[in-house]
């Protein structure tokens, strides 16, 4: 659980630097941006960075989880890209600082939600390959004689993303007569 939490800080702090280094290149080389005085950028950064605060405390990363699919992450990623724009265009506006506002905010949302599903897709390949080396996994016994364990195990073996190793089983029949009595069933279907 603790090596979850870390994975799970490290990726806010991912998130942090991918908003900063988003917002910068913007800053730096739209037209938008081109006559804007430096407090006006740094206002418009700080606003940005107070929306993604508030909007990971609301959607917090989830791919660090042993089982979550890719509509859980999607719909977290949408969340927070959603919420951290309406927070900071909320700001712009109630601040009345004459910022580029609505426009800006809906180019930055998209740019934003593009880069956090790559960023996630890239982060959860790292964290399949560091629970593959043996790290952040749960050790798994199975006990009994039900089929269903077959499912289980095969899901568990196969999706290294979950973090599980397998040490063995313990019941009245050999797991291998359940998994052979399990295909030739599944064959007839």
């Amino acid at each position: 659980t603790q090596s979850n939490k870390i994975i799970m800080w490290m990726i806010v702090v991912i998130d942090f630097l991918l908003l900063n280094v988003l917002l910068i290149a913007l800053t730096e080389f739209h037209p938008w941006f081109s006559n804007w005085l430096p407090y006006k950028i740094r206002t418009l950064i700080l606003l940005n960075n107070i929306g993604l605060l508030i909007s990971e405390y609301f959607n917090s990363p989830i791919i660090h989880e042993r089982v979550v699919s890719v509509a859980d992450i999607l719909k977290r990623i949408s969340r927070l890209a959603l919420t951290q724009s309406f927070i900071a265009y909320f700001f712009m506006k109630a601040l009345s600082l004459s910022f580029v506002g609505g426009r800006f905010e809906a180019v930055f949302f998209l740019l934003f939600f593009v880069t956090i599903l790559l960023s996630r897709t890239m982060e959860r390949q790292v964290i399949k390959k560091y629970r593959m080396t043996g790290y952040n996994t749960r050790r798994v016994t199975f006990v009994g004689a039900d089929p269903e364990l077959v499912g289980i195990l095969r899901k568990l073996k196969d999706d290294a993303t979950l973090g599980y190793k397998v040490l063995g089983y313990y019941g009245d029949e050999h797991l291998e007569k359940l998994v052979d009595e399990i295909e030739e069933a599944e064959e007839h279907n």
